[in-house]
């Protein structure tokens, strides 16, 4: 009998609600999230709004997603002013059944993130230190992703025109635990050029980013092999190329898949 942990599930680590300051429809209900994440055969996905963790929400959501054998993973997205073209977007998250009153606190304590109430910033007006963010969102039980190769706000617009910048990139690599593509083809060089320079093999994912439910789309599907929650996740950090894929599906469905027309 095979187990959970040896199963495919398709994930979504990136995705939007309207808590999110430039979300494209407001007037869209949590239900309507949980309905449209079902229909496109989503077992897992990370609420990510910009520099806020609406936890009303995300109760909310967790809930209708468990009726529905959905788990709804609490994260934040951040921005960070590092050297480079645009600011860098990277993400937090966090087990479904953490402390997410503590987490949020300590986020806010502990970043930047305070600024946008006791100075009346917007939420993109802010900028959390990335490696130190990184840390403490570790330090709080959960994972880091970050923008990669050729996607808006990625690692890559780090210049190499000046040696600490190039340290810079090796150490956010050290720190991070994957690193979100902007298209399924940016795993080449990766796989090429940046792995074996660091040292290390780093999971890569493609996620919607998705800011309207309504419209709902992915460049490519994205499977992990693992139990569909925090737990499961994190095993497969261990094991970054056989449990992490991106395409329509995973080698071994195919084949199963055949088998079945076959016989």
């Amino acid at each position: 009998m095979q187990s959970r942990g040896s199963e495919w599930h398709q994930w979504d680590l990136h995705f939007h609600t309207q808590s999110s300051y430039d979300y494209k429809a407001k007037t869209a209900t949590n239900a309507d999230i949980i309905a449209e994440m079902k229909k496109n055969g989503i077992s897992v996905f990370a609420i990510t709004d910009h520099h806020v963790i609406d936890i009303e929400r995300l109760n909310d959501l967790q809930s209708l997603g468990k009726s529905e054998g959905i788990t709804v993973l609490p994260g934040i997205e951040f921005l960070s002013d590092a050297r480079g073209k645009e600011p860098i977007h990277f993400i937090g998250i966090f087990p479904e059944n953490c402390d997410i009153n503590n987490v949020w606190g300590q986020l806010q304590y502990k970043t930047d993130l305070h600024k946008i109430e006791s100075e009346q910033l917007k939420h993109n007006e802010v900028y959390c230190d990335l490696i130190d963010t990184m840390r403490l969102v570790k330090s709080l039980g959960g994972i880091t992703t970050i923008h990669a190769g050729d996607k808006s706000g990625s690692v890559e617009n780090i210049t190499h025109s000046l040696p600490h910048n190039s340290a810079q990139k090796t150490d956010i690599a050290q720190e991070v635990d994957i690193y979100e593509l902007g298209k399924e083809s940016d795993q080449d060089g990766y796989r090429k050029f940046v792995f074996p320079h660091i040292n290390r093999t780093i999971p890569m994912i493609i996620c919607s980013d998705n800011h309207h439910i309504g419209h709902y789309k992915r460049k490519q599907k994205m499977w992990i092999k693992g139990t569909p929650n925090f737990a499961g996740l994190k095993y497969a950090l261990n094991e970054p190329e056989s449990r992490f894929y991106i395409g329509d599906e995973p080698p071994v469905i195919a084949r199963v898949r055949e088998n079945r027309t076959k016989y």
